[in-house]
């Protein structure tokens, strides 16, 4: 939620013509008077309690977590410290890249490449969290169970009973494990394919940021820029949904 958002929210109106409000405000210009300021002060002083009572009502933005590393392991901590480089490489970029128009624009891009990076580290954790989903089902042990509940044949000619229904319970964790699999790798393909185009970002930032003041290739790479974390913030949704 922006600042706009939270400030027309419900408690904020009602704190801007709340009785309290109202009498804060009186008393902050009463005191004014009795101090001997003058009129200008006086309403000045009742404009700073009034706008500390309606301060009080703005909701808190979201609080964001800090990204830890450490909470996620493997390649998806490798993701993480990829995104995280790349982000540094960024900032680093903007500080060497003398004042004007271009430095301006490129700085404008941080905000994109927060939000990408949060969105990696959002997939990784969901990544992380099916990889030991997946580590919970022995395939192997599974698979000996069923072919000893069906004695080797086809669920479908195995008699109804104890039996079949054993079958169709181990032969629903195989699918799932299978289910597992394929998400994992196409969460981890997707990754490795958007992580490598940031860096490209990154690079061609770094590029036009020492090459002068080309406006108009910025925009080709904010354009990409745009479209990448957009199709990460896909991947976290699509991941969250399953994790």
């Amino acid at each position: 939620m922006t600042l706009r958002d939270r400030l027309l929210t419900k408690p904020v109106a009602e704190a801007m013509m709340s009785p309290s409000g109202i009498l804060l405000a009186g008393a902050g210009a009463a005191v004014g008077v009795a101090i001997g300021a003058g009129a200008a002060v006086a309403v000045g002083a009742a404009a700073v309690v009034w706008a500390a009572r309606v301060a009080v009502a703005v909701p808190r933005g979201p609080r964001r977590e800090r990204i830890d590393r450490k909470a996620v392991s493997g390649p998806w901590q490798a993701f993480v410290d990829e995104a995280l480089a790349a982000q540094r490489r960024f900032q680093a970029a903007v500080e060497r890249t003398r004042q004007g128009p271009l430095r301006d624009r490129m700085a404008s891009f941080g905000e994109r490449i927060d939000e990408f990076v949060r969105h990696s580290y959002d997939v990784a954790r969901s990544g992380q969290a099916l990889t030991e989903a997946r580590a919970g089902i022995e395939v192997e042990a599974i698979t000996r169970d069923l072919h000893r509940v069906t004695g080797g044949h086809n669920i479908e000619e195995v008699p109804e009973g104890t039996s079949r229904s054993a079958a169709i319970a181990l032969l629903a964790q195989l699918q799932s494990a299978q289910r597992l699999d394929e998400t994992i790798a196409t969460t981890y393909d997707r990754l490795v394919l958007l992580d490598a185009r940031l860096d490209e970002i990154v690079t061609r930032s770094i590029e036009l940021s020492v090459t002068g003041n080309d406006l108009g290739s910025l925009g080709s790479v904010e354009s990409e820029l745009i479209d990448v974390v957009d199709e990460m913030e896909a991947v976290r949704q699509a991941v969250a949904e399953t994790a």
